[in-house]
């Protein structure tokens, strides 16, 4: 059992889900990667119209940021977060 002191000085690290979303074109849609996050219970999704092989990516910048100790970045696929030749794998 920890005492008084340690507790109090104990870290509390909570579970924060953060969605990004990703298609290559305008085009293409984001409703099923979007309903996919959200049933997950992602609470902030970001996402970007924009191929994969960008190094600049606002929305996925914006989860990035957004994530903090304890956070976790959920994407449909890998490819979604990475993309070919991506210099986040």
């Amino acid at each position: 059992m920890l005492q008084r002191n340690q507790r109090k000085n104990k870290k509390r690290v909570i579970l924060v889900l953060i969605g990004y979303a990703r298609v290559s074109t305008g085009l293409q849609n984001l409703d099923l990667q979007m309903d996919a996050l959200t049933k997950y219970s992602c609470s902030k999704i970001s996402h970007n119209k924009m191929s994969g092989t960008k190094k600049q990516r606002p929305g996925l910048a914006e989860a990035l940021e957004y994530a903090r100790e304890g956070g976790t970045i959920v994407v449909w696929t890998w490819s979604q977060y990475a993309g070919p030749d991506s210099h986040y794998e």
